[in-house]
């Protein structure tokens, strides 16, 4: 999930079974495009997926 409640700060949200990553990327001093700002979000978010514990069986 991405989500961007103004144009200062971005927010994406993975879960994987147990695991939650969250990432707040905000910039109050020449905040870039909010386009720009999410993908830096998105890129920090993307770095621990390998990591993360698989979904425990149903």
């Amino acid at each position: 999930m991405v989500d961007s409640d103004d144009r200062y700060s971005c927010t994406t949200t993975v879960k994987s079974g147990w695991a939650t990553v969250t990432t707040l990327v905000t910039r109050t001093w020449n905040p870039p495009p909010i386009k720009e700002l999410c993908a830096i979000a998105i890129d920090f978010t993307r770095r621990p997926i390998p990591k993360m514990e698989a979904p425990a069986p149903s």
